[in-house]
């Protein structure tokens, strides 16, 4: 069963494919270059339609706004932090315990032979879904 996104790749593909036999190629002997010509083609309208709004993309507390974005960015997320937990005691390696320990998971960590203390990855095997 075809998506609609392969009828388009087909489509795309069927009109390179078009597009490449209509382009001619100029060979200089001198040079000894290939240089390639191609029909001109009419270039995409665009449908964007400017607004002169400006809309909230992110709600903010009043404590943590800052004209400059990269203050505000830096109280909400401190250097070093991907995301603020909600609880700084419960680490990844306490979640993956419950996972390991529950059976749902099988985790199998790769050190780094220069600094075993550091994984430089990890595999997961999804073994049960609740």
């Amino acid at each position: 069963m075809a998506s609609e996104s392969d009828d388009d790749y087909e489509t795309d593909l069927h009109k390179q494919i078009q597009k490449t036999k209509q382009t001619k190629t100029v060979c200089n002997p001198k040079e000894k270059r290939t240089l390639a010509q191609q029909d001109p083609t009419p270039k995409p309208t665009n449908n964007y339609i400017p607004k002169n709004k400006f809309f909230n993309v992110l709600q903010m507390e009043p404590k943590y706004w800052d004209k400059n974005p990269f203050k505000a960015t830096a109280k909400i997320f401190p250097q070093g932090f991907h995301y603020r937990p909600t609880a700084l005691n419960k680490t990844r390696k306490f979640y993956e315990f419950i996972l390991v320990d529950t059976n749902s998971v099988s985790i199998k960590h790769f050190k780094d032979s220069k600094d075993p203390s550091l994984n430089t990855h990890s595999t997961i095997q999804i073994l049960k879904v609740m």
